[in-house]
């Protein structure tokens, strides 16, 4: 009798729920690529502050799901670092962390593989670590593929929807400003290539801005008056951050 309670017990665990002894490794950085040699597996490091209420979510929630945990246990190295603490504030840097949570995908030789930032439901996370393991969906593959032809705009929509889950906006417009100086004046104005602008372009001197500028009512006509306006000012605050925080 007591051996059917528990197997009925068991039986009925809501997934997810199920008590599992997965940790993260809180080694130092080169201690985690060794790890990686050895195991031949990639590293997931995860980058978080204790003041970070995001980042708390993400422990408290994702993170004790087990389906993530028996995903990241299988495929990675799994680490994290807090980055108020050295070993954090050296990686923060060295990976030009701007807001947090940060999950960052490597293998063994340091090639980034994949990036996400900021707080996810658990079936988005248990997405994005199953894209990470796509050959086709990480960054070194994309790169390759747009830079062998960096005029081509599905080629770039591909790369850059999967750097701008990771990336900061002006780490994701250096790769932007490639393509876009393939592009004429006039092919500025469409949708797609308005899209990329208003996602991708942070300098307020570049041509791409410029143009919007001088031809504010051809790129309303292929989006809308507000959506302009709201670039603009983007791109203006962006601008004047530096001065205002001073």
């Amino acid at each position: 009798m007591r051996i059917f309670c528990l197997f009925f017990f068991f039986l009925f665990i809501p997934n997810g729920i199920a008590q599992n002894n997965f940790k993260f490794d809180e080694s130092n950085y080169e201690t985690i690529l060794q790890k990686s040699k050895t195991e031949k597996k990639p590293i997931f490091l995860m980058l978080y502050a204790t003041w970070c209420p995001h980042c708390a979510i993400m422990k408290s929630e994702v993170f004790k799901d087990t389906v993530v945990t028996n995903l990241l246990s299988k495929n990675y190295i799994s680490a994290w670092q807090d980055v108020d603490k050295a070993e954090g504030i050296v990686l923060k840097k060295k990976f030009n962390i701007t807001s947090l949570p940060a999950f960052i995908f490597l293998d063994s030789n340091e090639n980034e593989l994949y990036r996400l930032k900021g707080e996810y439901k658990t079936q988005a996370f248990i997405a994005e670590i199953q894209n990470a393991l796509n050959p086709k969906q990480q960054l070194p593959y994309l790169d390759k593929i747009f830079m062998a032809d960096p005029s081509n705009t599905q080629k770039w929509l591909n790369y850059m929807n999967v750097l701008k889950k990771g990336r900061d906006r002006i780490n994701l417009s250096e790769k932007a400003n490639i393509y876009l100086k393939t592009q004429t004046d006039e092919q500025l104005v469409s949708e797609t290539n308005w899209s990329i602008i208003s996602n991708c372009v942070t300098d307020i001197n570049s041509r791409e801005f410029q143009y919007v500028l001088q031809h504010k009512a051809a790129f309303e006509a292929i989006t809308s008056p507000l959506r302009v306006e709201r670039k603009i000012n983007n791109i203006v605050s962006e601008l004047l951050s530096p001065f205002t925080e001073t």
